[in-house]
């Protein structure tokens, strides 16, 4: 037969067990505590992202707006030396890294932009593709071919204009002779679209594979804003969860694909 507990083992036991309760309500409300400053936390992490893009926003205005008056100076300097060759060389290229850094600017602008933007519309690619056609310059007369009609996608109406208008200005800035030909078309998968725009004139090299698309280099380091247009594609591209990529297979020409999620 077991031994009954002394009397003071049993309130040892419960002193213990009381411990044990405040133990745990203390942590409970250690708990409650730190689940209400990891909201405040988050809050406050969504409001500084917020004035981190206005003031993303105001920064690029004004750097722009210093960019505009540089310009204007370099202007009246260029008018009161233009007989000093040496000088109007060396105002040329400061015009032309003031180009640079405003385009750089407009860019970060404008996929910032883009980030903000959920809105989907219904469009008609193929309406949208002759849009933008229409108003870009094709000074070797490219024959534009559209192989069947383009779908018509849920999707953002910039986004989608932004991603074409680059990708068209890229190619079309690499024709090389009258007559080459930018043919469009698409297959349609389960979940998402695949779109292939081929240039059966221009021929990417193998070392472009690696490049192509980077944000460290450029194809061609004298068309450096030429390049630039393939880095925004696969910036939008990826910013709404598709993919691009392009061929050049037997050196006939270059086909550029990118997918976009249904």
């Amino acid at each position: 037969m077991d031994k009954p507990l002394s009397k003071t083992l049993v309130k040892e036991l419960i002193k213990e067990n009381i411990a044990l309760k405040e133990t745990q309500i203390k942590l409970e409300l250690e708990l409650l505590e730190l689940k209400k400053t990891t909201n405040d936390l988050t809050k406050n992490f969504n409001h500084k992202l917020d004035d981190l893009s206005i003031y993303e926003h105001l920064s690029a205005h004004e750097i722009k707006s210093a960019l505009r008056n540089i310009s204007t100076f370099v202007n009246w300097i260029r008018r009161d030396s233009s007989e000093n060759s040496g000088i109007t060389n060396n105002l040329n290229l400061i015009d032309d890294s003031l180009e640079k850094m405003d385009n750089l600017l407009t860019n970060v602008l404008m996929y910032s932009n883009l980030k903000k933007e959920k809105k989907k519309s219904t469009i008609d690619v193929t309406m949208l593709l002759n849009e933008i056609m229409s108003t870009t310059e094709n000074p070797h007369k490219a024959t534009i071919a559209i192989k069947q009609k383009l779908p018509i996608i849920k999707f953002n109406l910039r986004a989608i204009e932004q991603l074409l208008q680059h990708l068209i200005s890229y190619i079309i800035s690499n024709v090389n002779k009258a007559h080459e030909i930018i043919a469009f078309d698409y297959t349609e998968h389960d979940d998402s679209y695949l779109f292939m725009i081929n240039n059966n004139g221009s021929v990417m090299k193998k070392n472009d594979y690696n490049t192509i698309f980077s944000e460290n280099d450029f194809i061609d380091s004298n068309d450096r804003n030429s390049s630039l247009e393939l880095l925004k594609v696969r910036k939008i591209v990826k910013l709404y969860g598709g993919n691009s990529w392009f061929e050049s297979p037997n050196n006939s020409g270059t086909t550029f694909y990118f997918t976009l999620p249904k």
